[in-house]
């Protein structure tokens, strides 16, 4: 067992876009202020996130200690994530090309957070690829401290057909959307645009999201 220990000024206590597997977590505040350590956008070993006896008893990932913010947490490792954008986000605001693959990410009403999304050429091995479909696209892993249901967001995710009228081994007609759930990978209703190469959903949380 290895024991990680973060010790943090009064004008640095951040640590975000790592992976911690295999390894007790623990972090060392200066001052007794709950949640003064921000550990968010980490990935902790498993999509159901660190476990904490109270804030988090069902998370299978690494342990994480007291006055620690680690909400939102990644759903897969950051080791072969291609890039990582994050903005603050209000009501009307805009993300566009927030990672290749994703043309924009607009927001409605109840909006006001921060989005991570981390983008990944190949499905990461947690979440697993579900065996009864193929990935027709690249693998998203979007994440947000908003409370799911408080808020919408329209997604639009585009595609490259190779060849003509397939996408990955995939006719163009069949691709659809599909989110995890942290058990099974869910497919989302959509509206397919053949002629832009896209597909775009709206949705009220924010999860791993992959074209199918």
């Amino acid at each position: 067992l290895v024991l990680i220990y973060f010790f943090f000024s009064s004008r640095r206590r951040h640590t975000r876009y790592i992976s911690v597997t295999g390894v007790q977590t623990c972090a060392l505040p200066i001052s007794g202020t709950s949640n003064n350590i921000d550990a968010t956008n980490n990935y902790w070993g498993n999509a159901s996130g660190p476990y904490h006896a109270t804030t988090n008893p069902s998370g299978t990932g690494d342990s994480v200690s007291d006055n620690v913010n680690y909400d939102p947490w990644l759903s897969a490792s950051t080791d072969d994530a291609e890039s990582i954008t994050t903005a603050d986000v209000t009501d009307g605001f805009v993300m566009t090309d927030p990672a290749s693959g994703i043309d924009s990410i607009t927001f409605g009403t109840g909006t006001n957070g921060s989005v991570t999304v981390v983008k990944y050429n190949i499905p990461p091995s947690n979440p697993p690829e579900d065996t009864g479909f193929s990935f027709a696209g690249n693998y998203y892993d979007i994440n947000t401290n908003m409370v799911d249901g408080a808020f919408t967001a329209t997604i639009v995710f585009s595609y490259e057909e190779a060849p003509a009228g397939m996408v990955n081994g995939v006719p163009e007609e069949n691709i659809k959307v599909s989110y995890y759930d942290g058990t099974d990978w869910i497919v989302i209703d959509g509206i397919l645009d053949t002629d832009a190469n896209t597909y775009t959903v709206t949705v009220d949380h924010f999860t791993p999201f992959s074209l199918i």
